[in-house]
């Protein structure tokens, strides 16, 4: 554990979330696991685990991701990827 590591959520999961219920739009929310905070702020902020979510609405699908850096002073990220029905299974 270093003083230095957080784990830095970049997700846009949940600010999409908010506008499809301020919007009335239905979406389709699934937890595909859970990954093991590392970070000394994480400990301190009572985070032991961060899920890892799907997120599918209209023709996106939205995958969380997460980058670990293998420096223990280094912080580690959760972002999401993004793929649109027309782009086939790449990302944009």
């Amino acid at each position: 554990m270093s003083w230095d590591k957080n784990t830095i959520n970049n997700s846009t999961i949940d600010s999409r979330i908010e506008y499809l219920k301020k919007n009335k739009k239905p979406y389709n929310l699934k937890v595909l696991g859970k990954v093991a905070a590392r970070g000394i702020n994480d400990e301190i902020s009572g985070v032991d685990f961060y899920e890892i979510r799907a997120l599918k609405y209209d023709d996106k699908l939205v995958i969380e991701r997460m980058f670990r850096h293998p420096d223990c002073d280094a912080d580690d990220y959760i972002q999401s990827i993004v793929f649109h029905s027309e782009e086939g299974i790449f990302p944009n």
